[in-house]
């Protein structure tokens, strides 16, 4: 997965660079470049897990 800033000014991070810096360099949060979609059959098999999984 790669991260962008919440400002728009940073070039794509890695999960790396993200955990080992924090902000990004214009002050941004870092967010995920893609949101993963999930149906309405994804949220329901989620309820079922056991919290430890």
């Amino acid at each position: 997965m790669r991260y962008v800033s919440t400002r728009g000014g940073v070039v794509e991070a890695s999960f790396e660079d993200v955990l080992l810096s924090g902000l990004a360099a214009d002050g941004g949060l870092f967010v995920p470049e893609t949101w993963p979609e999930l149906d309405a059959t994804d949220l329901r098999d989620l309820g079922r897990l056991s919290y430890p999984d």
